[in-house]
């Protein structure tokens, strides 16, 4: 068993016109020290393909229902850093935010909101 993993360095959202020849309809490309990761996103309708490891390559081909693809679009944009790990004894992969300290403060909406909140509890407007 070996498992390839790293940080996701930059990724390229593709999207298919839907004649293409293709099963699935739209991709996205992440590239890190781990090398190469193609996610292919296949309509419900259709057939996922087998994830794998190309062999002698450091490329990954994974599949994943179309629905999923907001999620997917949504991490690299907003999460940082986003860490991709492959585990070729079972063939899965894992995509995922890292906890990570920001200096002075975060930008991320949701920290903003909750800090907002906290200050209001603390000084209330009469």
């Amino acid at each position: 068993m070996t498992q390839y993993e790293g940080n996701v360095q930059s990724y390229v959202l593709e999207i298919q016109s839907p004649n293409n020849p293709y099963t699935y309809k739209s991709a996205i490309s992440l590239h890190g020290a781990f090398g190469l990761a193609i996610l292919y996103f296949v309509p419900q309708d259709g057939q996922l393909g087998e994830n794998q490891k190309r062999v002698g390559q450091e490329i990954f081909d994974i599949y994943y229902w179309m629905d999923s693809w907001p999620h997917f679009t949504d991490l690299p944009r907003n999460e940082k850093p986003v860490h991709f790990q492959y585990d070729d004894s079972n063939n899965t992969a894992q995509i995922r935010s890292v906890r990570a300290f920001v200096p002075g403060g975060s930008k991320r909406f949701a920290d903003q909101f909750i800090k907002a909140h906290v200050l209001s509890r603390q000084n209330p407007t009469r």
